[in-house]
């Protein structure tokens, strides 16, 4: 184990730094501003910028609890870009690598940490709201999380959807991702 891993572990072996990057480091990669959110209009719009903002010192947000309540800010956030309709921000917050040894993005940490119902709401809100490159990433996604959940009808039907959106944009390496999510759900 490496010695910045080693550092990074309590006692009990669980990951005990931030999950998520500084805030200072986050909002740049969303190109939010906060000193601009008061020119935002209108107020509904400007208070879902505010809470964005603002996860970060949300009283309940503990960096040692679970996993998912170490990030449960970043989910918060990713529902209220969505509820203001700025899709690619919320995309580029659930790519969003975290602190973790292998590094992730946070939609694919949520597999690797088996929150499959989250992994569902959030892929399922994404559908359909950025380009066919987007659109390729969120069926896997789904198919995955349905087939751990045993449903496998979705599962299949979720990778059958990436795979005529690969074949589309004729991208083999997603077609044969969704070949496998095909294959695994027969």
């Amino acid at each position: 184990m490496s010695q910045v891993s080693q550092s990074s572990q309590n006692s009990a072996g669980r990951w005990s730094q931030r999950l998520l990057p500084e805030l200072s480091d986050l909002l740049p990669l969303l190109s939010i501003n906060p000193a601009q959110i008061k020119a935002i209009s209108p107020p509904s719009r400007r208070s879902h910028y505010r809470a964005v903002v603002n996860w970060p010192r949300h009283p309940q947000m503990r960096e040692d609890g679970a996993n998912l309540a170490r990030i449960q800010g970043a989910i918060e956030a990713f529902g209220h870009l969505c509820d203001v309709e700025e899709w690619e921000k919320a995309g580029d917050l659930l790519s969003v690598s975290l602190k973790t040894p292998t590094e992730e993005p946070l939609h694919i940490q949520l597999e690797t940490w088996g929150y499959d119902k989250e992994r569902i709401e959030l892929f399922s809100r994404m559908l359909g709201k950025l380009d066919e490159d987007w659109d390729s990433i969120w069926p896997n996604g789904l198919g995955n999380a349905y087939f751990s959940q045993g449903d496998y009808g979705q599962a299949l039907a979720c990778h059958q959807r990436q795979l005529v959106i690969a074949q589309r944009a004729q991208d083999l390496a997603r077609e044969g991702v969704a070949y496998c999510g095909i294959g695994n759900v027969y």
